[in-house]
């Protein structure tokens, strides 16, 4: 790995960017920010400190905000990873998205991170940012997977912002899940989670039941509603940084070719 030395993977999104360096993926750092003079700061102080001479990226953020990254860290190469027709590494997964090229390298880093840590599972891989996602992979076998798709529907946070902008009595702030809300706040959180909640679960019917799929679920709010679906999906699991897992899996891959 010494060639990885000084190699950085980033995952870019709208409010945040995690980093971890190739050789130890497994700790990141996390740059969080609310506007471009934010996010330029904040990654000038980890280029100043951590000195990357190559940085391997993934984003599906504004592209103001990879603009941003990219001219801070002029002096550092940095290549832009999209998804893949196929990985072939530690394991096979074969893409079957129509244009594997419009697939969110965020779905499918966050895949092959996900079936790095759950071999020979079948698995709907959730993730919670600005959009919500729910991606499908089957194990036909030893090492070999089938991305099958997956769903897009808006995330929590932007069904919230959209209640706001959209209606003119309902500027409240969040409240919590309840069986039966008896406030404005306590209706649009409930609302949202049971939105979230039965996407999930067309996600797992989807797969069927002789699938059993194991449900993980990533992603900034993946936390904030543990509470309230662990008592419909017992046994599923939060997963954090699935994205550079991935994008560690294919860059070691690469570089052992």
């Amino acid at each position: 790995m010494q060639a990885l030395k000084r190699t950085y993977l980033i995952d870019i999104g709208n409010s945040a960017l995690k980093w971890a360096e190739a050789t130890t993926p497994q700790n990141t750092g996390v740059i969080t920010y609310g506007d471009m003079v934010m996010l330029a700061e904040q990654v000038r102080d980890f280029y100043r400190h951590q000195r990357p001479e190559l940085i391997y990226a993934c984003t599906v953020a504004h592209s103001v905000i990879a603009s941003t990254v990219q001219q801070v860290c002029e002096r550092t190469r940095i290549e832009l990873l999209g998804s893949q027709r196929e990985f072939n590494g530690a394991f096979h997964v074969v893409n079957h998205y129509d244009d594997y090229t419009k697939l969110g390298p965020d779905r499918w880093y966050a895949a092959l991170g996900a079936v790095s840590k759950h071999p020979d599972e079948n698995l709907l891989i959730v993730q919670m940012g600005t959009a919500l996602t729910a991606d499908s992979i089957i194990c036909r076998g030893e090492g070999e997977y089938e991305y099958l798709g997956g769903r897009i529907a808006p995330g929590p946070t932007m069904m919230f912002k959209s209640l706001q902008q959209g209606t003119a009595r309902l500027h409240v702030p969040s409240g919590t899940y309840q069986t039966f809300p008896q406030n404005s706040s306590d209706g649009i959180s409930t609302g949202i989670t049971d939105c979230v909640r039965g996407f999930i679960s067309g996600g797992l019917e989807a797969m069927g039941n002789e699938a059993k799929p194991k449900l993980v679920i990533t992603g900034g709010a993946a936390h904030y509603y543990e509470k309230a679906f662990r008592q419909y999906f017992p046994d599923y699991l939060i997963e954090d940084n699935l994205v550079i897992t991935g994008l560690s899996l294919r860059i070691r891959s690469e570089n052992e070719e």
